[in-house]
């Protein structure tokens, strides 16, 4: 029992005719073809280019956020620890807490230490000295060194 509801290829090839192509056709498929791959791969290199660039955006982005972050960490550390910026940049050179935190204990101890040892102290500046307690005591000098002996010279 056949079906004849449903076609044989042999009704469906009679049904749609094989088309030939010029030679002219051809190239002109081909080179709309080549047209839409350069142009695709135009878009694919402009895309790459341009991710390549925010990739080295993102680097460089990713570098001063570490440098802000490092700066600020030094900073907190020297400001609990009474250490100037100045000394801050030469001294604390550690690039976590753990490390700051160690180099501005130390730091801290020498300052302090240097303090206690009296290092570059004047106990007595500003206060008044005396040296004679009166006329009396330039008198009897005077006395001496004028009615002395030429011998005891």
């Amino acid at each position: 029992m056949t079906d004849t509801s449903s076609p044989s290829p042999a009704d469906i090839a009679a049904a749609h005719p094989v088309r030939s192509f010029t030679q002219h056709e051809v190239d002109a498929q081909v080179r709309t073809a080549l047209r839409d791959q350069r142009f695709q791969y135009t878009q694919a290199q402009a895309q790459a280019e341009a991710a390549a660039n925010l990739e080295k955006r993102l680097d460089s982005s990713r570098a001063s956020l570490d440098f802000a972050e490092g700066i600020a960490l030094r900073t907190e550390v020297a400001n609990r620890y009474g250490i100037a910026s100045e000394d801050r940049d030469i001294l604390l050179t550690a690039s976590d807490e753990a490390g700051l935190t160690a180099q501005a204990e130390r730091v801290a101890a020498l300052d302090t230490a240097e303090r206690l040892r009296g290092a570059n102290v004047a106990p007595r500046e500003g206060n008044v000295r005396i040296t004679h307690t009166g006329d009396a005591e330039l008198q009897q000098f005077a006395k001496m060194l004028f009615n002395s002996a030429p011998e005891e010279y």
